[in-house]
């Protein structure tokens, strides 16, 4: 993307929105930093907060939809109907604007949210709720670069579920709304520190996730990208037969 008078790159306008986690948020960024933005913690009700949080960030932002370049959101995991929630809107603001759809995972969104300082030295895991016993995991070393897969871990199996398993944790450090939920399978460990702020999935994160992403974003290559990522099926309740 390339200002149109002096041929310089020119500071995307983007729309970020999640829905997928333990928390429902928008952001709009432009000239370079986040202008506009709501983030709300809850567990259901994203269908009826969403658009009404996109609405006020875009009225914040001073920006229309016209003006945006780009519509990221999150797709998971997370619960499903909040996954589908958001896509289905970014899918939607996407297509009618005419604009490129750029969606990213929620342990990508969380790792970002760290530190530079936190991660120093350090394997992050970020530990999601996945509203059961378990809970979803991926890895990351200090520079964000993916180290495994995500999936979902039992706590008491996150030991053997960590990059090193054999060697002492000395530098291990953990984010997401799981934290607490994993701490327990580590007693025993070396050094084990805590993300002080990156619990939940934040558009304010995103937005700047996807202006670092730079021209890469807007490219049609990231189109695959934008599809849920579930990592177990549905909760299903069968219909009872009829007497």
């Amino acid at each position: 993307m390339r200002d149109r008078v002096t041929g310089a790159p020119a500071a995307p306008r983007i729309l970020a929105l999640d829905a997928a986690g333990g928390a429902c948020s928008a952001a709009v960024w432009c000239d370079g930093a986040v202008r506009g933005s709501r983030f709300e913690l809850m567990r259901r009700g994203q269908s009826e907060r969403l658009m009404p949080m996109v609405e006020a960030a875009m009225r914040d932002s001073g920006t229309s939809y016209s003006e945006l370049d780009l519509i990221t959101a999150t797709r998971g995991p997370g619960g499903f109907t909040g996954v589908r929630i958001g896509l289905a809107t970014a899918r939607g603001l996407a297509l009618a604007s005419r604009k490129p759809l750029f969606a990213v995972s929620n342990f990508e969104v969380v790792a970002t949210a760290t530190s530079v300082e936190e991660r120093a030295g350090r394997t992050l895991a970020v530990l999601l709720d996945a509203k059961r016993d378990d809970f979803y995991l991926q890895c990351f070393d200090s520079e964000l670069k993916a180290l495994d897969e995500p999936r979902a871990c039992l706590p008491e199996n996150l030991p053997r579920a960590l990059p090193h398993p054999r060697s002492p944790l000395s530098g291990l450090l953990l984010a997401g709304d799981a934290v607490e939920q994993g701490l327990p399978g580590l007693e025993g460990f070396g050094a084990v520190a805590v993300a002080d702020e990156a619990r939940h999935a934040d558009a304010r994160v995103l937005a700047r996730l996807a202006a670092s992403a730079g021209e890469g974003a807007f490219g049609m290559g990231r189109a695959e990208r934008a599809q849920p990522l579930y990592l177990r099926a549905p909760d299903v309740t069968q219909p009872r037969a009829r007497t």
